[in-house]
């Protein structure tokens, strides 16, 4: 049973270092679109406008973030890219 232990132990840390790195990659259109969210909501839009514009906030971002991962052409510019935004999910883009 000792000798499960650490290769337990080495699993686990491994399951939640990439579910950590795969939830990254909705972090920030999450963040962003709160945020906006928060801020048209402050600036008098109304709970439903405040609602719409987070949610439209969060989908461009994500679809921003997605269309500069999808259109770099260059590889070590893609590589930073998916560095500096933790991006680990879908590696088939890297390989082209």
């Amino acid at each position: 049973m000792i000798t499960f232990a650490p290769l337990l132990v080495f699993l686990v840390i491994g399951f939640f270092a990439w579910l950590l790195f795969t939830l990254a990659v909705f972090a920030l259109p999450v963040f962003a679109g709160v945020t906006v969210g928060l801020w048209a909501f402050h600036t008098g839009a109304g709970a439903l406008g405040g609602i719409a514009v987070a949610l439209v906030a969060g989908a461009a971002t994500f679809s921003i973030g997605q269309l500069a991962l999808a259109l770099v052409t260059w590889t070590w510019l893609r590589l930073f890219g998916h560095h500096l935004l933790r991006r680990t999910g879908d590696r088939r883009r890297l390989q082209r």
